[in-house]
């Protein structure tokens, strides 16, 4: 979500039934979007003029007396210009789908801005999905880059993670929290690691019944699990992986974001602790 967020996508919607836990996704999707203007919005106490009053006080503007259509263009001037200055703003919503026909109206009109200041995330049950397929709403599904649907539990903390350095130097962890996690050289990637020695496509990790199944898809380097070449492998807590010039290591999940058990610092290095030096670096070469 935050990946749709950062790439500019004008809007993205997120499914699911209950809204305790969506409400907590919007939220921390809030308090770490890269954008410098956000907005929170609860679509069951919003009608027209509430919603952009709402809007322009979360953008730092104070009440005003003015009616609807003032406070619209005020709000378009205001995106406008920020847009102008490559400063981006995101709205998020809960329970959009109990909006009214009116704020779908105003928000197909924000949506409309040229160039696009704004990204809208929309969440709610499934009726949201039957909501955008109507007629009405086709400016709206037309803009709609991302969907997702959240399943119950689906916020639970992650029972595994990977954690990531490079060149000695501990980046920091990755929970697995998808079922499948792409990771090459391209933004697209679930997980983008930009290098010369990372294919755009490098290799596939997936959660099994009984386990992790790590893939090499066809990279320049391949791909290596505890220094040995493979082409596909199940992992267990514990094995190093190395992509190009990164390092990941599955580890099983923990509050503390220290370095993993058996590696210790010395200078700038990680020398292993149990007395065997780490796997051997493969020799690599540029991908084009």
């Amino acid at each position: 979500m935050r990946e749709a967020i950062a790439d500019g996508a004008p809007c993205a919607v997120v499914t699911g039934d209950s809204p305790a836990e969506l409400a907590a996704l919007l939220r921390r999707c809030l308090a770490t979007a890269p954008v410098e203007h956000a907005a929170h919005v609860v679509a069951e106490t919003a009608c027209p003029r509430a919603f952009l009053e709402s809007l322009l006080a979360q953008f730092g503007f104070e009440p005003i007396s003015a009616d609807e259509q003032e406070l619209l263009s005020l709000l378009r001037i205001f995106l406008q210009h920020e847009g102008r200055h490559g400063r981006r703003s995101l709205l998020a919503i809960e329970e959009a789908n109990r909006f009214g026909p009116r704020v779908w109206q105003l928000l197909q009109e924000l949506l409309s801005m040229r160039p696009a200041p704004l990204t809208l995330l929309l969440s709610g049950d499934r009726r949201l999905l039957q909501v955008l397929e109507s007629p009405a709403m086709q400016r709206v599904a037309a803009l709609t880059r991302r969907r997702w649907r959240l399943g119950h539990g689906s916020l639970a903390p992650p029972a595994h993670c990977l954690q990531l350095s490079r060149n000695g130097e501990i980046l920091g962890r990755v929970p697995l929290r998808q079922r499948r996690l792409l990771i090459g050289r391209q933004r697209q990637n679930d997980l983008p690691l930009p290098s010369h020695y990372v294919s755009r496509h490098h290799a596939l990790l997936s959660e099994r019944q009984d386990g992790y199944l790590l893939v090499d898809l066809n990279s320049t380097n391949g791909t290596y699990v505890n220094g040995a070449p493979v082409r596909e492998r199940r992992l267990v807590p514990g094995d190093l992986i190395a992509i190009g010039d990164y390092r990941l290591r599955l580890l099983e999940a923990a509050p503390a974001a220290g370095p993993p058990a058996g590696w210790v610092p010395e200078g700038t290095r990680r020398v292993f602790a149990g007395g065997r030096p780490p796997p051997s670096r493969p020799r690599l070469r540029p991908v084009g």
